[in-house]
C-alpha cells in the first residue's frame, strides 16, 4: 500500500519531516526509555528477590512483550501520531480515545519535567555551589530549543546519549567480568543461583516475591510505546515503527536480565549486605571500582537525564499536536513552524510546565507517571480486539492468537501493575481523568456529537 495515500486517507496533510528510519525509531525509543534505568531500582528489586532480580526482569520483559505487540498491530493500522489517543480513538471509541489522550498527558507531562527537575537535584549533590534551580531551568531551555529546531536533530542528540550509555554498560560488564574471573567475586561467572536460587526461593516465599518485583520492573520498560508517537515523522512507519517498539522490548529484556545477572555474579549476598538498597547501584560500582567506578556512574547518569527528557517533551508535543489537530484541544497545539516542522506550540508549552515544576513536588508526580502510561497500555491492548478481532474479523487460526489471545493476555497483564500503583497515585489520575470526563461531556455536549473535527476513515 502506498505509504503516503494511507496516510491522507486519514483526512490528513504531511505537515511533519518524514526522516527517521527504523534505527532512529529504536534510538529514540531507548532514549525514553534509558539504558541505565536498570540501575534505579536494582538494589530494592534485589533486595525483594532474595537476589533473583534477573528473573523478575525475564518475567517482567516477557509480560510487557503482550503490549509491545498490540502497540505494533495498531501503528499498522494507523501510522499516524498520537499514539494510544489515535489508536483507542479510531479503533474503539473517539470519546473513549480522547479520555485516553487525555490521561496520557499525565505522562508525557511529567516525564520532561522530572528529568529537568532531577538534573538540578543531581548537579546540585555534585557541586553544591551551582544552585539546582539554576540547572533545571537551563535544562528545561535545551530541551525546549532543540525540539524546536527539529526531530532529526533530536534524534541526533538522542543516539549520541544513548551511545554514551550503552558504552558505560559495556564498561561496567567488561570491570564486572574481570572481577569474577580474578577471583575476586565468590561466585562463578556462570551461575544458575543468580537465576533462581532454590534455597532463597523457598525461604523467601516463593514465587510472590519474585512476581512482585516483575509488576514493579514493569514500569521499567515505559519508553518502547512512546515510538509510536514519531509515527509522522518515521519513513514506511507501518513497518519501521512497529519493529522498532519490538525491537526496544526485546533489547530492555536482555540489557536488564545480563546487568542484573553480573550484579549478582559480583555479589551473590548484595540483597542482605547493603547499606542502602535504593544506593544498590552505587555501592555495587564501588565494590567494582572504588571512587572511580561510582564518580563515572554517578557522571553517565546524569546523562541519562537529557535523552530521556528530550524524548519524553517529543512525545508530548506530538500528543498534542495530534489532539489539536483533531480540535479535541485548541487549535492552536495543531500549528507546525513553517521552517523546522514541528509543532512548536505543543513544545512551548512543555517547557513552560517543566519551569512551572520549580514551584512542585515530584513525589506524586512520579507514580502519577505510570498511572498514565498503563491506562493506555490497557486500552490498547482492547483497541486490538475491538478492532482487528471484532471490527475486521480476523479470526480463526493465528489469527485469533494474534488479535484476541496476545492482547487479552496484555491488558490483564498490566491492569495486575494498573492496581499495584500507590493508592495516592490512583487518587490523583483518577480525578484528572473525572476533570477530562467533565471537559469531553462540555466539548461534546453531552456525548451528542463527536469530539470537534475528528476525521475517522470507517
Amino acid at each position: 500500500m502506498n505509504e503516503e495515500r494511507s496516510f491522507e486517507s486519514f483526512g490528513y496533510k504531511q505537515e511533519l519531516n518524514r526522516v527517521i528510519g527504523f534505527k532512529g525509531a529504536v534510538a529514540y525509543g531507548l532514549a525514553f526509555l534509558g539504558p541505565l534505568a536498570v540501575f534505579s531500582m536494582l538494589g530494592v528489586v534485589v533486595t525483594m528477590t532474595h537476589g533473583m532480580g534477573a528473573l523478575s526482569y525475564m518475567i517482567a520483559g516477557l509480560a510487557m512483550l503482550f503490549t509491545a505487540y498490540s502497540y505494533g498491530c495498531m501503528v499498522k493500522e494507523y501510522p499516524i501520531s498520537g499514539s494510544a489517543y489515535a489508536y483507542v480513538t479510531r479503533g474503539i471509541n473517539p470519546h473513549l480515545g480522547f479520555l485516553t489522550g487525555w490521561t496520557i498527558l499525565i505522562d508525557y507531562m511529567l516525564l520532561p519535567m522530572m528529568n529537568c527537575l532531577l538534573a538540578g537535584v543531581f548537579v546540585h549533590a555534585a557541586a553544591p555551589s551551582v544552585p539546582a534551580w539554576a540547572v533545571t531551568v537551563a535544562f528545561a531551555i535545551v530541551i525546549t530549543g532543540v525540539n524546536i529546531i527539529g526531530i532529526q536533530v533530536t534524534n541526533t542528540l538522542n543516539t549520541i546519549l544513548v551511545l554514551i550509555q550503552l558504552a558505560f554498560v559495556i564498561v561496567f560488564l567488561v570491570v564486572a567480568v574481570r572481577y569474577v574471573v580474578d577471583g575476586s567475586g565468590p561466585a562463578a561467572l556462570i551461575d544458575g543461583s543468580a537465576i533462581v536460587n532454590k534455597m532463597e526461593f523457598a525461604s523467601n516465599g516463593g514465587i510472590f516475591p519474585i512476581m512482585s518485583a516483575a509488576s514493579i520492573l514493569c514500569l521499567s520498560f515505559l519508553g518502547f510505546d512512546a515510538v509510536t508517537t514519531i509515527s509522522e515523522e518515521t519513513i514506511n512507519p507501518g513497518k519501521n515503527i512497529s519493529r522498532a517498539i519490538i525491537v526496544v522490548c526485546l533489547f530492555a529484556t536482555f540489557l536488564f536480565t545480563l546487568v542484573t545477572y553480573m550484579c549478582q555474579v559480583v555479589w551473590p549476598d548484595a540483597w542482605a549486605e547493603f547499606t542502602d538498597p535504593d544506593s544498590g547501584a552505587s555501592e555495587i560500582m564501588a565494590r567494582l571500582g572504588g571512587d572511580t567506578m561510582q564518580v563515572l556512574f554517578t557522571i553517565v547518569y546524569l546523562l541519562t537525564c537529557l535523552p530521556c527528557a528530550l524524548a519524553a517533551l517529543t512525545s508530548a508535543s506530538r500528543i498534542l499536536f495530534s489532539m489539536g489537530r483533531d480540535g479535541v484541544l485548541p487549535k492552536i497545539f495543531g500549528y507546525v513552524h513553517p521552517k523546522f516542522k514541528t509543532p512548536v506550540v505543543g513544545i512551548l508549552v512543555m517547557g513552560a510546565i517543566c519551569l512551572i515544576a520549580l514551584l512542585l513536588s515530584v513525589d506524586i508526580a512520579s507514580s502519577l507517571i505510570n498511572y498514565g502510561a498503563l491506562f493506555g497500555f490497557i486500552l490498547v491492548n482492547v483497541a486490538v480486539i475491538v478492532h482487528c478481532y471484532g471490527r475486521q474479523k480476523r479470526r480463526g487460526g493465528a489469527n485469533t492468537f494474534k488479535y484476541l489471545i496476545v492482547p487479552i493476555i496484555g491488558a490483564l497483564v498490566v491492569l495486575a501493575v494498573f492496581l499495584s500503583l500507590a493508592w495516592q497515585a490512583k487518587l490523583v489520575g483518577t480525578i484528572w481523568l473525572a476533570i477530562g470526563f467533565v471537559y469531553l461531556i462540555i466539548l461534546t455536549k453531552g456525548f451528542k456529537q463527536l469530539p470537534p473535527d475528528l476525521k475517522l476513515d470507517e
